[in-house]
């Protein structure tokens, strides 16, 4: 098993201000493989393509999330990119009502569609692919400037559900930071302190207007009110924050981040600690939930915890899985197991079906 810190899947604007528990290390996420897609499905030796197993389009990958880029992320990418990937963000700031002091947020046309989409749009659909994404290099323009979403969402996890919680755990804990931190530069930059709330908060209640839907930009009274004395300088101002932050000290951090990062971070640890778990449940039995589909060669892809990270098992593991039917602790229906058998599974394996959840409490 690979390992990294948990610092090298962030954008390096956070070394130095996070809490020395982010240089510790964890599983290197592998199965998660980007520029060869782990989601696009491949057929079967006999050319068919599994019924069960979802899997996402060649043009989109998984990239058909809108982000909200922080100002001085953003700062960052416009800081440091020089190539052809800047003309789109460009673009947005010229052109869209989607460039606000707090930085790049998501239309609230998007917003909507993806609120009332069903989930199997995600990694398929052609109208919500990312405006960052090149579809035809396949790679994505803002990285490593990405925003929390982008920076813990994985396809498939090592560590299956603990992992997928202790990611989900650290999205919590910087999208908390990336609030805090935007303020801050907010603040700092002399903002208007009125709309400071509201524009950190992203709250964008009401119906779609004419400009949401047809994507205008802001009337005139509105982007000023936005941008006080920034007004027509919004790429300075962004880098202004990205300066702002780069010079932050570890205490100037903690004061700014409080008892709320604290809390979030306590969190963290303790889906830190079960990655490395080995311990199991008492008793454990047979996922009810999970989706199971038998496939050539006398094996089965059974989705656990999620529809896109299945778990491969031979035919005489499968059949195991029934003896787990929570009536009984795990040494006793190991053992009952081994007399109808002859088979034993071994801790390790176990501990691996309940990560994946094909074993559950």
């Amino acid at each position: 098993m690979t390992t990294a810190r948990i610092i090298d899947y962030l954008p390096d604007i956070y070394n130095g201000i996070l809490p020395d528990f982010f240089e510790k290390t964890i599983p290197r996420e592998t199965a998660a493989t980007c520029e060869s897609c782990a989601m696009w499905q491949p057929a079967t030796t006999s050319g068919k393509e599994n019924k069960t197993l979802r899997s996402f389009s060649r043009e989109s990958k998984c990239c058909t999330h809108y982000p909200n880029i922080p100002n001085y992320l953003l700062g960052g990418f416009l800081s440091h990119k020089k190539s052809d990937d800047a003309k789109k963000i460009l673009d947005i700031i010229s052109n869209s009502p989607g460039h606000t002091p707090r930085g790049i947020v998501r239309p609230k046309k998007i917003q909507f569609l993806m609120e009332n989409s069903q989930r199997s749009f995600f990694g398929r659909s052609k109208t919500l692919i990312c405006p960052f994404f090149d579809k035809e290099k396949g790679y994505c323009t803002i990285r490593p400037f990405w925003d929390a979403v982008c920076n813990t969402w994985f396809c498939k996890y090592v560590k299956g559900y603990d992992g997928f919680q202790f990611w989900v755990a650290i999205r919590k804990y910087l999208s908390y930071v990336e609030q805090s931190l935007i303020q801050f530069a907010m603040y700092n930059l002399n903002c208007n302190p009125e709309n400071i709330e509201n524009l950190v908060s992203n709250e964008q209640p009401g119906p779609l207007s004419l400009g949401d839907l047809d994507d205008l930009p802001l009337d005139r009274n509105r982007y000023l009110s936005q941008w006080g004395k920034w007004a027509g300088r919004e790429i300075e101002f962004y880098k202004k924050c990205y300066e702002l932050v780069l010079k932050m000290t570890r205490p100037q951090f903690e004061e700014i981040t409080g008892i709320t990062q604290k809390i979030n971070l306590a969190v963290v640890k303790s889906k830190y600690s079960d990655l490395f778990s080995t311990d199991l449940p008492r008793v454990l039995k047979k996922n009810s939930s999970m989706v199971e589909e038998k496939i050539e060669g006398d094996q089965y892809l059974i989705m656990g915890y999620s529809m896109i990270d299945p778990f491969l098992v031979p035919k005489k593991l499968y059949e195991i899985l029934s003896f787990f039917d929570g009536n009984q602790d795990v040494e006793a229906t190991c053992k009952m197991i081994k007399e109808h058998t002859g088979f034993v599974p071994d801790h390790d394996l176990l501990v691996e079906l309940y990560r994946f959840r094909i074993l559950t409490t």
